[in-house]
């Protein structure tokens, strides 16, 4: 029976001395520990895709050849390289042997972590992976992530999803690149590693952002369709094209300045949801908040002071009421991950 994270975590968290003799257990039991695969069978010729030792070759200048191999291969996946550090504790161990002339039984790892010693095998590490990334067969392409495992300690992750081979960067971003043991017992950290195993192009924030994108124009779309419907007495339409673009471009400022923190983050879509079971409320209180927004001052629904934004956006403004399900869409769109969406939503409005 597989084991559970956190069994996972606490055994291989003191593991130490020879990378060789520990990485294919490892990486076997993480796939385990992800609900993925484990590595397959090599065959003969070293030349599998999903495989553990992964052959490649490097020419030198001339006829010469020296071959590589690769400590997990995913084709169009990823590539894995691993590494085994050593704590402070392992290493003195280990001169107080030698000190005493007691035999080192076995080869000590890469580095005591947390040295610039430690990061110059890990960033080395980074470069061999690329370097077998670009000796892959023309046929099997390029994968778009690199690992870089210490094994028992960290997971560095790294992205280059235009396929060509080039400079892998740090994946999702420079601070949050190094995923610590521990923090496999986190559900969100198993799902982003199982996606590089199973999705891994789902991952690129291009296509993410297009998705979000389509997802955030389809319930503006929605709103401004519903509301471009509303009739008046004389069964015209109650509102312009003109006043539904103008409203729904204010609202969308304000989900993107909620997200860039300019005005408190989670609070206006938390005020939005707060509405639900009193739509009416909706139009007098945006309207204060805009107004706040286009001079500067408290704003009594968010219930905070609110700093003057410029370029006349809020100068002349007009909230149009909505219903029950009007607000249920806006409140979609506000929960909606912004960091994702381009900007160019805004040209949908025109």
């Amino acid at each position: 029976m597989p084991d559970t994270p956190e069994e996972f975590i606490a055994r291989w968290l003191p593991s130490g001395g020879s990378e060789r003799a520990n990485y294919g257990l490892f990486l076997s039991e993480l796939c385990e520990v992800l609900g993925v695969e484990r590595p397959g069978v090599s065959t003969a010729a070293g030349r599998g895709t999903y495989v553990l030792e992964r052959e490649v070759t490097e020419v030198s200048i001339g006829t010469k050849s020296t071959q590589r191999w690769i400590d997990f291969y995913a084709k169009g996946r990823f590539i894995i390289e691993t590494k085994q550090g050593v704590e402070k504790e392992e290493k003195q161990e280990a001169e107080q042997r030698a000190r005493e002339g007691r035999k080192e039984r076995k080869k000590r790892g890469h580095g005591i972590r947390g040295t610039e010693a430690y990061d110059r095998t890990m960033i080395k590490a980074k470069a061999q992976a690329e370097a077998y990334a670009r000796l892959l067969p023309a046929e099997e392409g390029r994968p778009p992530f690199v690992l870089v495992i210490d094994v028992g300690h960290v997971i560095e992750v790294y992205s280059e999803f235009s396929l060509t081979g080039g400079n892998y960067l740090p994946f999702p971003n420079a601070t949050q690149y190094r995923i610590p043991l521990a923090k496999l017992a986190d559900k969100e950290t198993r799902e982003l590693l199982r996606t590089i195993w199973l999705d891994p192009m789902s991952l690129d924030p291009s296509r993410r952002a297009a998705l979000a994108t389509r997802e955030v124009a389809g319930r503006l779309a929605e709103i401004g369709e519903s509301l471009s419907k509303q009739k008046n007495e004389k069964d015209k339409p109650l509102y312009s094209a003109q006043q539904i673009s103008a409203f729904l471009m204010r609202m969308i400022f304000t989900m993107f300045a909620e997200d860039m923190d300019l005005i408190p983050k989670g609070q206006f879509t938390a005020g939005l949801r707060s509405l639900r079971s009193k739509p009416a409320s909706f139009a007098p209180l945006i309207t204060d908040l805009w107004e706040q927004m286009a001079k500067g001052g408290f704003s009594m629904f968010l219930r905070e002071n609110i700093r003057h934004f410029n370029g006349g956006l809020f100068e002349s403004i007009e909230v149009l009421p909505v219903n029950a399900g009007q607000l249920d869409l806006l409140i979609e769109a506000a929960e909606c991950d912004w960091s994702q969406v381009e900007p160019s939503i805004f040209g949908t409005l025109v």
